[in-house]
């Protein structure tokens, strides 16, 4: 009898203890409001693209975001439905058209009503308020040895025209300046660094320029230097190949074989971003070669190879 008690207060302790842990880690936020900081209730945007903006809730691990048009009573389209872990959320909408949008906390076990503010998008021709969103290049700066580059952005609403502008970084002189009426300028740029910006333009108002940076270098670096261990040496287990490289290079491939021309045996051929490389699968009694070749951030490569060394693992 002692042992069905003491058994069935330790399965309500455990029941008890999860319980309240659980209620811990999730807290019931039903009772809690989101509270919007910004597009406010009712505004008029002049951007096409308005940044939505909330407060946290403390509790909440996600939030659900949705944009109806015009309104959820009567909505002829559902513009977003996402569930994100910020509090902040930029999307495009059409210009001249009203919405309603909605954001709502939410945890496992529970979740906030929504709060739902209007919006009602400017469709007027003024650009000022408005940003060009570079797609291609997708990094900045952007490093390349091609020369023959294609620039891509998003469109702009109104805008009846595109101006590009190049400077040249190393005298800050103006390499190209044009106009386009689409979202795309393929240009040749020789080696060298740019600032490529575009803005877009109508009759009455611009916006501000985007702008990206490209370096372009289309020459081989230098060799890397091989260190360690000697021509000949002996290495025991696992050995530190080990090189030294120009400031200019940013990787090595290293190839181990144990054909001294490394072509009618397999090799090894792994990419090190720092000058060195753990050998660790060597076989007993065998002699093996290794080289390497040098690339940098631009994604040339060396001409050729290093001279090979050799070493025998015992």
């Amino acid at each position: 009898m002692k042992t069905k008690v003491l058994a069935l207060t330790i399965i309500g302790m455990a029941t008890l203890l999860c319980y309240c842990t659980r209620d811990f880690v999730e807290p019931n936020i039903s009772s809690k409001w989101v509270y919007i900081v910004a597009p406010q209730n009712g505004v008029t945007s002049m951007s096409f693209s308005p940044n939505f903006k909330w407060n946290a809730v403390d509790g909440a691990r996600t939030y659900n975001i949705q944009i109806a048009y015009p309104n959820f009573a009567n909505a002829s389209q559902i513009i977003l439905d996402s569930n994100i872990i910020t509090t902040s959320i930029t999307w495009p909408l059409i210009p001249g058209n009203s919405y309603e949008w909605r954001v709502c906390g939410k945890n496992t076990v529970s979740s906030t009503p929504y709060t739902t503010y209007s919006l009602q998008i400017d469709n007027s021709a003024n650009l000022s308020s408005q940003t060009v969103t570079i797609t291609k290049p997708t990094t900045n700066p952007y490093n390349t040895n091609v020369t023959a580059q294609s620039f891509v952005w998003n469109a702009v609403p109104t805008a009846t025209l595109y101006r590009i502008h190049i400077v040249n970084l190393f005298n800050s002189s103006t390499f190209k300046d044009s106009t386009v009426t689409g979202t795309s300028f393929g240009y040749t740029l020789p080696t060298g660094n740019y600032t490529f910006s575009v803005r877009a333009e109508n009759g009455t108002s611009i916006t501000p320029y985007a702008s990206v940076t490209v370096n372009v270098n289309t020459s081989a670096p230098t060799l890397s230097t091989l260190l360690s261990p000697a021509n000949g040496a002996n290495i025991t287990g696992k050995d530190t190949l080990v090189w030294s490289r120009a400031s200019s290079t940013t990787q090595d491939s290293v190839f181990i074989s144990t054909d001294s021309t490394f072509v009618s045996v397999p090799q090894i051929a792994a990419l090190s971003p720092s000058p060195q490389y753990v050998y660790t699968t060597g076989v007993i009694s065998k002699v093996y070669y290794w080289r390497l070749r040098s690339g940098d951030a631009f994604g040339n490569w060396s001409v050729g190879y290093t001279v090979k060394r050799k070493f025998t693992q015992h």
